[in-house]
């Protein structure tokens, strides 16, 4: 069984903590989305399973030697085409190149193959980027933010692609980035990080079912506070806050615990926890208030 562990993995810049004690597990025949604000952690975290970087704290295994996919938009030869650019990286990695023409067909890139990178735009530069990760059909398919700057067709071939790609036995996908209602894959974990730790990880198959996602209205922070400390509200179930409301996700069965009709305060129980997710991450109205409280 192909499979990844993280233990106790530290990771510091300049005496700043980038990631902090981490260890987690990634099987085959699952995708991992990873979760959280920028700077949270996540392309570190990526880059350390791809070993585009090295830990020198905590440990990384794989169970047997793997071919790795990665787009992260870098790693071009800029003054040569698009064609001349997978053509070698398909030489580099003994991959098959007669899948080129195919995948340049499928992005509506085959006019533009003999276009410099230099000169594409940086929705056309990911594009690429994700055809340089696929085309060798890798055991491990890892893709940070593979949605900025596409059109809507580019974004709906890349999700049917993943869809595709983890059909087959024996993958593994991991993908960073808060546009993740449109896979279709039934074994999803969802691992939220926030200051270089990972809070929660939910799998697809508790989430709709055991989990419930609450946002409580008040009139001033200090409410949040006393609302916090009297329920006794783990931080790890605090996604979001700015300063009148709060994002709770939290199993169904904790929620009766939490005292909302006393409070006499507005509440909304949302019911797509993803879609709620998402909304989150890419708000700064409420993630900039999340460092505060080291959540």
């Amino acid at each position: 069984m192909k499979e990844i562990k993280l233990i106790n993995v530290k990771v510091r810049i300049n005496k700043k903590k980038i990631l902090d004690n981490i260890s987690v597990e990634f099987n085959e025949d699952r995708i991992y989305c990873l979760i959280g604000k920028n700077g949270s952690g996540k392309s570190t975290l990526l880059n350390l399973i791809s070993q585009i970087w090295k830990t020198k704290t905590g440990f990384i295994k794989l169970t047997e030697k793997m071919d790795i996919g990665v787009m992260n938009g870098e790693g071009f030869y800029e003054s040569l085409t698009i064609y001349q650019n997978l053509t070698h990286h398909c030489i580099l990695h003994s991959y098959d190149n007669d899948k080129i023409d195919f995948w340049l067909k499928e992005f509506e890139l085959w006019d533009e193959r003999k276009k410099k990178i230099s000169k594409l735009s940086y929705g056309m530069r990911q594009k690429v980027s994700f055809i340089k990760a696929i085309i060798g059909n890798p055991d491990i398919l890892i893709l940070d933010e593979p949605f900025n700057g596409l059109d809507n067709f580019s974004r709906k071939k890349i999700i049917e692609m993943m869809n595709e790609f983890i059909k087959q036995k024996g993958k593994i996908v991991i993908v960073a980035s808060h546009l993740l209602q449109d896979l279709e894959h039934e074994y999803i974990d969802y691992i939220y990080i926030a200051e270089g730790r990972i809070r929660k990880i939910i799998n697809s198959e508790l989430i709709k079912t055991d989990y419930v996602c609450l946002k409580v209205m008040f009139k001033d922070e200090s409410e949040i506070e006393r609302f916090i400390n009297k329920n006794k509200i783990d931080e790890t179930c605090i996604y979001a806050m700015n300063l009148s409301d709060l994002i709770i996700i939290t199993e169904k069965g904790l929620l009766e615990q939490i005292s909302l009709a006393e409070e006499q305060i507005d509440y909304e129980i949302i019911p797509d926890i993803i879609k709620a997710l998402e909304g989150m991450i890419g708000n700064e109205r409420f993630n900039k208030h999340n460092k505060s409280r080291n959540i």
